[in-house]
């Protein structure tokens, strides 16, 4: 490497990784500023160290965490027993149920649900106060126990069952043959479990939150309080001490058979990351993921730098955002919106008004930014709200806002070519070498889309009965007085648009052996994008270029989702899905028993219902990069297709509104308290995403056949 090449990338990672040195030194300053620099010292570690309620909280949350796994692990390892015993089949089904009901809920229910199940029982006693450390810790274990279990039930059944019989032959008792024979056998699976239980508990916050009463405050509860007061340096420190600790520290940890320390390590990283995305944001903590995956030897940092930002997925979601936002200056979204509200079949009728709207809101949200299309749907939305005399807060208002919401985030999936799909099925294609039929799956995502906007307007109607008798008297003339015009340079950007839906989808439609479909194949998604990029910067209308790359790039690029891309996928790609890694393998044998004798159609949607479960608390773009590599094994076992699997993980993935954590537009719905109350979200989209999950699992037999 010439000295000038070495020189500019010492550079660039010091720029990138400034603001990460800068929380490190200000955890150091003399002063309580958290931009000057008063001079060296250690004051804000000694008051970290000196906060009797800090001290507090950890000594509580280690406490919690050991009496948990210890009680877990008892429990867990009797009842798994007591399960591997069992004769009939369909109890043994039934008993696993019961169990994994705890591990499959959202912690949020799980957490509410316990709290209130306390609280009535502290009633009927005659409590005044039912929260305590002893509810907490009943919490806890009801958490934990699936997850012994888990790991137990495997090395039963790998144990020949005939040497406790043995042994009970030769003069022990069922407990001595138990514990000289049987416990020794289980003791990894038993071992794993108390780990995984003990660092469950550990980094709790949901159910502690609910459950512990204010009494009892864990370390995770008392982060929680810190951040709504005024930060200080105390909390960079006490954030740098965790970022840290979880980023190299986990590789310390004993790894869980056929796990490696190398993945142990891997997984480390991305937990930390996943902090570091929460407290922090997104770019910094994945510059550190990247730096750490080097330093620490998961791989090769050219090869980290070539996953991420060389493999064609970080720089397709770059010109995809370019064009996305030019899309959005055009002023092109809100003619689409307009143009479907306008049309003289939704008026008088308010509910094929609001599926129209919402439709619009989809389909505009698919090529462009979802996040600005909620923007924008909202202010058309209270414009024709208002002239309805629709006030703030009435159900279909407010019901209307919300399927805003809905229909961006169904929307945003539509196209293989935009960030989840983008990111998902490049890393399917590496995985199991299979390209994805974009035509065949834009067809699909349509049509499911469109029918659950229309399923989310007939709740609206007929099971929640919003009032929408105002809309329905507005007068004709307000459609007819709508801007319906386009320019020379909006139509010349529509033209270009739909050139490159077509070229992207071309190859999947062609005949392969002509000169088209070579051509289309050739250029390939990132060079059709980068095409039209180059078209809307080139040509000119009256003067001006159709696009200004500078502003479109300083305005509509998101390197939030660029650097967790090129975090994310070399993880994906090569640690997760690594033989030396193991994750792939402790994952498929953690989740076998789960589809063991099952069907293929009971693993998509046990599939598709884990998504959905983490989708909703962290990126979804990150979801199914990570879940795929470990999904792959069991669906190839199991007779699914690597593409199916995909399929049915991203559309899971879209139905990210219910928590404010799953995406940006759901944020942005909980962050809107002028227009929308956060029950009426949990009512209206908690029962759409109810639906739209029944959908997803009726329509599994048809993703199968469609999806071979």
């Amino acid at each position: 490497m010439k000295p000038i090449a070495k020189v500019y990338t010492a550079i660039l990672f010091l720029f990138l990784f400034a603001p990460i040195v800068i929380m490190l030194v200000f955890s150091f300053n003399s002063g309580n500023s958290l931009s000057v620099l008063s001079g060296f010292s250690t004051y804000w570690y000694k008051e970290l160290f000196h906060d009797a309620n800090t001290l507090g909280a950890l000594r509580n949350t280690l406490i919690l965490a050991l009496c948990a796994a210890i009680l877990s692990t008892i429990m867990g390892t009797a009842a798994a027993v007591g399960m591997n015993k069992l004769r009939s089949k369909y109890m043994k089904a039934a008993m696993n149920t019961v169990t994994n009901l705890p591990m499959v809920n959202p912690e949020i229910i799980t957490g509410i649900s316990l709290m209130l199940m306390f609280v009535f029982a502290g009633r009927l006693m005659g409590m005044a106060t039912s929260l305590n450390f002893g509810t907490i810790l009943i919490a806890h274990i009801t958490f934990c126990l699936p997850y012994v279990i888990l790991q137990v039930l495997p090395k039963l059944h790998q144990m020949d069952k005939a040497l406790p019989e043995a042994a009970m032959d030769l003069g022990c008792t069922p407990f001595r043959a138990f514990l000289k024979v049987e416990l020794p056998e289980i003791l990894p699976g038993v071992l794993t479990g108390m780990i995984m239980a003990f660092t469950l508990s550990l980094d709790d916050f949901v159910i502690s939150y609910f459950t512990s009463g204010n009494g009892f405050e864990t370390l995770p509860i008392r982060i929680y309080n810190m951040t709504k007061k005024t930060v200080t340096p105390k909390m960079y420190a006490l954030a740098t001490i965790i970022f840290f600790v979880i980023m190299f520290g986990f590789g310390f940890l004993p790894a869980p058979a056929p796990m490696t320390h190398l993945g142990m390590n891997a997984v480390g990283i991305f937990l930390a990351m996943i902090y570091g995305w929460t407290a922090i944001g997104m770019i910094w903590p994945s510059i550190a993921g990247i730096l750490a995956m080097a330093l620490l030897g998961v791989m090769p940092l050219g090869q980290v730098l070539s996953s991420g930002w060389g493999g064609g997925v970080v720089t397709l979601l770059l010109f995809m955002m370019m064009i996305a936002k030019n899309l959005e200056k055009s002023g092109i979204s809100k003619f689409i919106a307009l143009w479907f509200v306008s049309r003289k079949v939704v008026r008088g009728r308010p509910f094929v008004l609001l599926f129209f709207f919402l439709a619009a809101v989809a389909l505009v949200s698919s090529l462009t930014s979802a996040v600005a299309m909620v923007f924008l749907g909202w202010i058309i939305l209270q414009d024709i709200l208002s002239e309805a005399k629709i006030e703030k807060f009435e159900s279909f208002a407010t019901f209307s806002m919300i399927g805003v919401v809905m229909a961006s985030c169904l929307g945003n999936g539509l196209f293989s070519f935009r960030t989840v799909g983008a990111v998902a099925f490049g890393v399917m294609s590496k995985v199991s070498g299979v390209v994805l039929n974009d035509f065949v799956f834009a067809a699909w995502e349509f049509a499911m889309c469109f029918l659950l906007l229309a399923a989310y307007v007939l709740l609206g109607k007929f099971v929640f009965r919003c009032n929408a008798d105002k809309v329905a008297l507005i007068d004709g003339s307000y459609f007819d007085g709508l801007d319906l015009s386009l320019d020379r340079s909006q139509k010349v950007i529509l033209a270009l648009m739909i050139l490159l839906v077509v070229v992207m989808l071309g190859p999947s439609v062609l005949p392969k052996d002509s000169a088209v479909y070579a051509l289309l194949s050739s250029l390939g998604s990132n060079g059709a994008a980068a095409l039209i990029c180059l078209l809307m910067c080139i040509i000119r209308v009256d003067g001006e270029a159709l696009m200004e790359p500078k502003s479109v790039i300083r305005e509509g690029v998101s390197f939030d989702v660029l650097f967790l891309g090129a975090a994310v996928l070399p993880l994906a790609l090569g640690t997760f899905s690594s033989d030396d890694a193991g994750i792939s393998a402790f994952l498929s044998r953690s989740l076998s028993p789960l589809v063991q004798g099952q069907s293929g159609i009971v693993f998509l949607i046990l599939a598709a219902l884990i998504a959905v479960i983490l989708t909703n608390f962290i990126n979804n773009v990150t979801v199914p990069a990570i879940l795929y590599p470990a999904f792959y094994p069991i669906a190839s076992a199991v007779g699914i297709g690597p593409v199916e699997l995909m399929c049915v993980i991203v559309f899971a993935c879209g139905l990210s509104f219910l928590l404010p954590s799953a995406c940006p537009m759901a944020a942005v719905m909980f962050g809107n308290g002028e227009w929308i109350k956060k029950k009426e979200i949990y009512l209206y989209a908690g029962s759409f995403l109810a639906v739209c999950f029944a959908a997803l699992c009726l329509s599994v037999p048809i993703v199968r056949v469609i999806f071979p």
